[in-house]
């Protein structure tokens, strides 16, 4: 239910102050109001959280000793104990968001930036009637109440300062997270805590089946056929190596690398001098191409494509540079599958139409 609020008391000492004054003083007298309220009802579900425990003789509501109506999941955090069945997941990232989805379940709520969804369409017709709980950047604490989950997936990196009230709404696991090379691993582990590792194994199964096809259509280029990855701002060119997401995938294909790409890293900024860093036989160029900065880029590239240097390289002069989606930095495997999609079309269906 929407929680309504009335003014307090204290937001009528505004009158009297120019308009402007006063706006900010409400405003931020209201946020701490809501504040206030999202505090003392993730309290005082904490308390009844914590009751429970203790009448079970647990510590905490988190660390359990695992029933026929729980499984205990360790993860970064430590141990939780997890529904045999999670039936209200909420998904606090986009890896979570996508590993759900692969394992044919679908959040209740989830976070979500409006630029993603305008650029996967496959997303969008999956997220119907799943609740918005805000951007990436900052989780909605009181509309994740509210929906009353019983399992919250995330990543340590971004919410491990808001865990304590996560995990008192409900049974929280976090992965521990790198880079997005960990990507197989974060799968692994939100399949344990769904209770779907069998089926997890089966999509792997089915991504490397892919890629088997992929490398055998191939043939003997496959070895002759170095790719480059390389992303475009507004402020230059960067270059994206092994220890990445699309590092991963190149690396499963067996597909080698650039010699300045062919590293244990995630990514480099190069200047103009270093443009020759970013050839290969093959060149998939991506961008970041939605929200303010699309303008920026649009003439950021327009100028790479002007440039005598970017006109030497050889995937340039051989046609070779193809414009790639976003997921291409992916966090999936359903990114990942998107990736072999493009790897058919642009390596094996576009060479065998020439």
């Amino acid at each position: 239910m929407p929680f309504r609020f009335r003014h307090a008391p204290a937001l009528h000492r505004c009158l009297g102050m120019s308009r402007a004054i006063k706006r900010r003083i409400c405003r931020v007298q209201r946020q701490f109001l809501l504040a206030t309220l999202v505090f003392l009802l993730v309290s005082a579900c904490s308390g009844n959280r914590l009751n429970t425990a203790s009448q079970n003789g647990t510590a905490s509501p988190t660390v359990q000793s695992a029933t026929s109506a729980c499984r205990t999941i360790k993860h970064v955090m430590g141990e939780t104990c997890v529904p045999a069945i999670p039936e209200r997941i909420v998904t606090l990232d986009y890896f979570a968001l996508e590993n759900v989805l692969a394992l044919g379940m679908k959040p209740v709520g989830t976070v979500l930036n409006q630029d993603l969804t305008e650029e996967r369409a496959d997303l969008r017709e999956r997220l119907t009637e799943v609740e918005n709980l805000g951007s990436v950047d900052q989780p909605n604490l009181e509309k994740i109440l509210a929906l009353k989950p019983d399992l919250i997936l995330g990543i340590k990196t971004t919410r491990e300062k808001i865990y304590p009230q996560l995990s008192q709404i409900a049974p929280t696991v976090l992965s521990d997270f790198d880079s997005s090379a960990d990507w197989k691993e974060i799968l692994k582990l939100h399949a344990e805590a769904l209770g779907k590792t069998e089926t997890a194994k089966q999509v792997m199964d089915d991504y490397y089946s892919r890629l088997e096809k992929f490398k055998a259509q191939m043939g003997d280029r496959l070895s002759q056929t170095e790719v480059s990855v390389v992303r475009i701002t507004p402020q230059g060119l960067i270059l994206y190596m092994k220890d990445i997401f699309i590092g991963t995938i190149l690396e499963d294909a067996e597909l080698p690398r650039p010699p300045a790409q062919d590293k244990d890293s995630w990514s480099e900024e190069i200047s103009k001098e270093r443009i020759r860093d970013a050839d290969g036989d093959v060149i998939f160029l991506w961008s970041n191409e939605v929200g303010d900065q699309e303008q920026e880029i649009q003439t950021a590239l327009a100028k790479l494509k002007a440039d005598p240097l970017w006109s030497q390289l050889n995937a340039v002069k051989q046609g070779k540079v193809f414009e790639v989606p976003r997921y291409w930095i992916g966090s999936s495997i359903l990114a990942a599958n998107a990736v072999i999609d493009d790897l058919f079309k642009y390596l094996v269906e576009k060479k065998s139409s020439e």
